[in-house]
């Protein structure tokens, strides 16, 4: 197996990834080939363990992160809207 090391100069970040449950799949793709590349990935499913208060780990996590990834799509916005009764 070829073992994939970050570009010269490149610093590991600390990177946070925001998606609706729906669009899982697409975004864990991304999620492995960011720690392939040896980046430290917070991803709800991988990240939080189960019975731990996730809220307070959200919101660690968020303060640490270096790079915020939002995934807007069809399915995060149905959600806003839901959420915000629009």
């Amino acid at each position: 197996m070829t073992e994939i090391s970050q570009p010269y100069g490149a610093e590991r970040q600390r990177v946070f990834i925001s998606y609706s449950q729906a669009d899982r799949q697409r975004v864990t793709g991304l999620a492995t080939l960011l720690e392939a590349l040896e980046h430290d990935v917070f991803i709800d499913y991988r990240s939080i363990r189960s019975g731990t208060r996730w809220e307070e780990k959200l919101e660690e996590a968020l303060q640490a992160t270096d790079v915020l990834l939002v995934f807007w799509t069809r399915h995060a916005q149905q959600i806003a809207l839901g959420a915000s009764g629009v």
